[in-house]
């Protein structure tokens, strides 16, 4: 049984691995070395660092998740689980089909543990191959990613593929998010204005909720003492408090709900954000920054005939198909024309209002739209009120 110090490191140890960004090794090194976690110290062990053979056996142990094992048989145990099963079945599949028994990994892959193969289902994993080049005089490393054939029932024939064609692939995706700088602009402008336009609205709307709810509980006071008083019988009273109750239940509803606005538009800041600065940051980021880029582009990542296939997700996907017609709009009616020439200045207004109003080359939305929270077109949508 573990203590409430140890507990939380070993909590904090696990959502890493589950990111996928980390290996077994490197999470344990990070628990050892940067939050110093220390064994219990029994009568004759302890007291030290947790050692990777205990880590990697705790990984892969379902006591963690609050099954216990006995006999081959799994029952629930009655101590307190530092994760979920489904967690600890993220971790197994992280780990792999050897869990605890895999020996460390000797070279760091950029995308290690990311992409499924498209046709199989099985895992890809990566590895090397060096050539002397005589020009040059120097021994040159390629890195080829391939699916593992897990599955050899399915005799899979998907073959190997550089690692500088994948970067170049998610590349190509992230060039297309791309906003220009203008354009963020007015994003980011318009999602501010329609911050404190909104902070404006609740204050109201918070105002008659206040006073619509004193009214129903005074509403329903009453209808108690007319009850009392033998004014009403029971199935009036029950229908009519039934009735009230359901008016203040609404009104606490719609209370939870506004309750998320702010934090909608600050995530949806985020998102136009990521999509202006991605490609760069990819570009220029270490093998983790990579990995969070491809992470935050979407989910599912595949490859087939050599290729990414990406489910992207839902709110970056509006900038993703009118991104380039807009930056190809702003482009053109850039100043120093800008400036003098004034059919040029009402086309570029004219393609303000189009950005903010969610109309382009295809008169489809690039505004996010949350209908439950505004019934105005705009340009925050966002489901991410649960982040990890």
């Amino acid at each position: 049984i573990l203590d409430e110090k140890r507990a939380i490191l070993l909590r904090k140890a696990f959502e890493l691995m589950l990111t996928g960004l980390y290996t077994g090794q490197q999470v344990l090194d990070i628990l050892n070395k940067e939050w110093g976690y220390k064994m219990r110290i029994r009568k004759s062990t302890g007291g030290g660092e947790l050692i990777r053979s205990t880590w990697y056996k705790m990984l892969s142990s379902p006591f963690y998740a609050g099954i216990i094992v006995y006999n081959g048989i799994e029952s629930p145990g009655k101590h307190t689980p530092l994760i979920s099963l489904d967690e600890f079945n993220r971790i197994q599949e992280i780990l792999g089909p050897r869990g605890c028994k895999r020996k460390p990994k000797k070279y760091d892959f950029t995308y290690s543990g990311m992409f499924k193969c498209g046709n199989c289902g099985c895992g890809v994993t990566a590895e090397y191959k060096t050539k002397y080049l005589q020009i040059k005089k120097e021994m040159k490393r390629y890195n080829y990613y391939h699916c593992t054939h897990k599955k050899r029932e399915l005799n899979c024939k998907q073959g190997s593929v550089e690692e500088k064609e994948i970067t170049a692939d998610i590349a190509e995706r992230l060039k297309r998010l791309e906003i220009h700088p203008i354009l963020l602009d007015w994003a980011l402008e318009y999602l501010e204005k329609q911050k404190g336009v909104e902070e404006k609205e609740n204050k109201i709307i918070k105002v008659n909720k206040k006073d619509k709810t004193k009214e129903l509980t005074a509403q329903l006071s009453e209808l108690t003492k007319m009850r009392f008083r033998n004014l009403i019988d029971d199935k009036l009273f029950l229908q009519e408090k039934e009735a009230l109750k359901k008016e203040l239940d609404q009104l606490n509803e719609t209370s939870e709900d506004s309750k998320g606005h702010d934090e909608i538009i600050e995530l949806t800041k985020e998102t136009f954000i990521f999509c202006a600065h991605a490609l760069k940051t990819f570009e220029s980021g270490d093998k983790l920054k990579k990995k969070e880029i491809l992470l935050n582009l979407g989910s599912n990542q595949t490859i087939i005939d050599k290729k990414v296939l990406i489910l992207q997700h839902k709110w970056i996907a509006p900038i993703y198909d009118n991104a380039l017609f807009f930056n190809t709009e702003i482009v053109r009616l850039e100043p120093p024309i800008l400036g003098l020439n004034k059919r040029k200045n009402d086309a570029f207004a004219s393609l303000n209002l189009a950005w903010l109003d969610g109309s382009g080359s295809n008169r489809r939305p690039i505004g996010y739209t949350l209908p439950l929270i505004t019934k105005r077109s705009g340009l925050y949508y966002h489901p991410r009120l649960n982040r990890v």
